[in-house]
């Protein structure tokens, strides 16, 4: 398909309003149609959640359940991003150093992670970058 980085990139203003408001446009029936080279049709898939690695979020997972019973459920929401960069950065020292104490690694993507969600929440807009 020649043109599908092209129609996964068209959004009318609307559908990038609604999806600011929570509603994730690309995921319902507004989803827009398209043909394989076979003719099966399917709702075009806007992210390639094929790509993510299964075992990096088994190792969030446990992070993330560590950290809730340590601090709490949900407490990363009461984190400035600032502060989770600082722990990204810290981690990430650690580990180029050679620190095997803790899982650095898991920690970064954990707190990088919390960073963007708590930019989200904020109205980070993560699509400025796709529309230079």
């Amino acid at each position: 398909m020649d043109n599908l980085d092209d129609t996964r990139h068209m959004l009318s203003t609307r559908q990038l309003e609604q999806e600011h408001m929570n509603v994730i446009y690309g995921v319902g029936p507004e989803a827009p149609t398209v043909e394989n080279e076979q003719g099966g049709k399917q709702s075009l898939k806007r992210w390639r959640f094929d790509l993510v690695h299964a075992g990096a979020y088994f190792v969030l997972g446990r992070i993330l359940d560590h950290g809730a019973r340590k601090y709490g459920e949900w407490n990363w929401e009461k984190i400035s991003i600032n502060d989770h960069l600082n722990s990204v950065i810290m981690h990430a020292y650690a580990y180029l150093n050679g620190d095997k104490s803790d899982d650095h690694l898991g920690h970064i993507f954990a707190r990088a992670m919390f960073a963007l969600g708590v930019a989200l929440r904020d109205g980070y807009d993560a699509r400025q970058a796709d529309e230079k």
